[in-house]
Order: C-alpha cells, then sequence, then structure tokens
C-alpha cells in the first residue's frame, strides 16, 4: 500500500517549524496577540480587563486618542543563571503595543486604570452621545 502525504499535516508541521525558528532570534507569534484582552460595555462605561502576568506598573503605558486605546509596555526576559539557556519562549518578552478601537467616544479626562494579580482594569466612562441639532432655515 503506497503512502499519501496529508497536506494539512504537512503545513502544520511546516508551521511549527517556523515557529521554532523565530523563536530562536528573539520573535514569538503570540507577540501580537499579546496583551489578551476582555472588553465589556455596560451602560456608562467600557472597560477592558488585559492580562498582563509579571508587568509591574512601571511597565505599563495606557493612552486614548480620538477613539482608539493603545496599551504598550515593557517585558522584561528573567535569566535563571549563566549557564542556562533559553530553549522555548511563550511568555512576553520585549516591548509590546496593541492598539484597541472604542465603539463610543469616551471621557478621556476620566479614565482610570488598575493592576491586580497581574490583570490590567482599563474604565473608560462614555461621553454622552452628541444630539442633533435642528437648524432653522431662513428666507
Amino acid at each position: 500500500m503506497a503512502w499519501i502525504s496529508n497536506p494539512l499535516r504537512e503545513l502544520d508541521k511546516m508551521q511549527r517549524e517556523m515557529e521554532r525558528l523565530f523563536d530562536t532570534f528573539g520573535y514569538t507569534p503570540t507577540r501580537e496577540a499579546f496583551p489578551l484582552l476582555n472588553i465589556y460595555d455596560d451602560e456608562n462605561n467600557i472597560i477592558v480587563l488585559a492580562e498582563t502576568p509579571g508587568i509591574l506598573r512601571e511597565g505599563l503605558h495606557i493612552s486614548v486618542r480620538e477613539d482608539v486605546l493603545r496599551i504598550s509596555g515593557q517585558c522584561e526576559a528573567k535569566s535563571y543563571g549563566e549557564n542556562s539557556i533559553l530553549i522555548r519562549t511563550e511568555r512576553c518578552r520585549g516591548s509590546f503595543e496593541k492598539l484597541l478601537e472604542l465603539p463610543v467616544k469616551v471621557k478621556e479626562d476620566q479614565i482610570t486604570a488598575s493592576l491586580k494579580d497581574g490583570v490590567l482594569m482599563i474604565t473608560l466612562p462614555k461621553a454622552e452621545k452628541v444630539k442633533a441639532k435642528s437648524i432653522e432655515i431662513q428666507g
């Protein structure tokens, strides 16, 4: 019986090999996904929970410009002795940036953030909706 190659299995193998190669150069495929987010919308706020394990408050930066929330920071790589060699990394390493388009306008001067147990919580109060103004036509 002849052996038939499974193209999906071959693609999966190739992807694993590419990830292994990029790990060697300090690139992790999950960098673009960091930090992982949960986003909630209640009556008055947009609430963003970001998983930031091992990152100190001083290593995080948050900004809002127009309707885009930017979370950025630095993940410190830890060494485990001068004789140890990193053979695989899945945790955040180096700098990161996550941009999130907000679904509504927010009150930028009232945004709050807190960090507890590796979870960054950002509360963005919603701005009042601008009501259309009726304009009287003259003449």
